[in-house]
């Protein structure tokens, strides 16, 4: 697990808070990514990504990579309490995995919105 926490912290390194330049330290959210940086500045992965704050993609992927791995890791150990007659401890890596799935969903919804704004000012300007 924390290969995953790293690879995570690797990714949001990346990520530079526009006000004061320091790395993102926390994603908070479940329905709606926000990032905050430890000056306490923060700011929704939409807001990052529309006001073309030099966002690399590379990040947001690496994120979402790290996510899947840990994703992948959650459910074996889910899977492995509950054979092993721990349904209690099963149920709380379920409401972690679920938590997750909804991170990297909000992820991925904001990355399509994003790609398609971009596809439609690329079209706009080949038009024009």
């Amino acid at each position: 697990m924390e290969n995953f926490c790293l690879e995570e912290a690797r990714a949001l390194s990346a990520l530079l808070c526009s006000n004061c330049g320091q790395p993102f330290t926390l994603i908070a959210g479940i329905r709606s990514l926000s990032f905050h940086c430890p000056s306490g500045h923060s700011t929704l992965l939409s807001h990052l990504i529309r006001r073309r704050a030099g966002v690399p993609l590379e990040a947001l992927e690496d994120l979402s990579l790290a996510w899947e791995g840990k994703l992948r890791s959650l459910r074996s150990t889910a899977a492995q309490a509950g054979a092993d007659g721990y349904p209690d401890l099963a149920s709380n890596f379920h409401r972690e995995i679920a938590l997750l799935q909804s991170r990297q969903e909000a992820l991925w919804n904001e990355l399509g919105a994003a790609e398609l704004r971009n596809y439609r000012e690329r079209s706009l300007a080949a038009g024009a």
